[in-house]
């Protein structure tokens, strides 16, 4: 992911210091540990067209500024409701991310740096007229600015930061503790063997059930009767 926001947030500085923006970056991991890369980038109404312009000729130029970085990603225009204001913006889906999970034993396994965490609010970038990164921090929560990296595990998940429902970790990219280096997010891979134990056992099953089924079926009326005897 690296640098992946902190262009954009670099385009946007002006925005992002005057007004609301939220930015959302997704990994949604599949089972074989490749990685599909997604960013969201919202800001509010009011501040795309503060020049006098419409909120489509504000998207538009989020879409060329981030596109200008990432040629092959896919382009969506999107609109959401915050409160009593409405967002709009982009999503932009990589055709290939950094990342990658990788199988451990009978776990995938996923590591986000600090670093990495840290591009989506373009930090270094932003500290420049200010005193500390704190304060810029502050600066930008006040103003209405969200990061969130949101992972997608294809099992239940467990992290060493963020939050984790289900296959879901959400972690917010301006909250990060002083001495956190990396973020390592995981979830348990199934047996292969259960599933053909499995369907070995149904297909047992369904043989006995028909096995037993044929020989305790009732005799008809017509065997019950024995035959007449001929006479000699």
């Amino acid at each position: 992911m690296k640098n992946t926001i902190k262009k954009a947030a670099v385009c946007l500085l002006a925005v992002m210091l005057t007004g609301c923006m939220k930015i959302t970056v997704t990994y949604d991991v599949a089972k074989d540990g490749n990685v599909k890369e997604s960013v969201k980038m919202l800001v509010g109404e009011k501040y795309l067209t503060m020049g006098g312009g419409t909120p489509e000729d504000g998207v538009q130029d989020m879409m060329e500024s981030f596109q200008e970085s990432y040629p092959d990603a896919v382009m969506t225009a999107v609109s959401e409701d915050f409160e009593d204001e409405t967002y709009h913006g982009f999503i932009g889906t990589k055709a290939e991310s950094e990342l990658k999970a990788v199988k451990d034993g009978n776990k995938l396994v996923l590591t986000i740096t600090r670093a990495e965490v840290e591009d989506m609010g373009g930090a270094e970038d932003l500290t420049e007229n200010a005193s500390s990164s704190e304060e810029v921090v502050q600066a930008m929560k006040d103003a209405g600015f969200s990061a969130n990296i949101v992972v997608n595990m294809p099992y239940n998940a467990e992290t060493t930061y963020g939050t984790a429902e289900g296959k879901t970790v959400t972690i917010d990219a301006l909250e990060l503790p002083e001495d956190l280096n990396e973020i390592v997010i995981t979830c348990k891979l199934p047996n292969p063997l259960i599933p053909v134990i499995f369907g070995a056992a149904v297909l047992l099953g369904a043989l006995y059930f028909f096995m037993n089924r044929k020989k305790a079926a009732p005799v008809s009326a017509e065997e019950s009767i024995p035959a007449p005897e001929e006479d000699l």
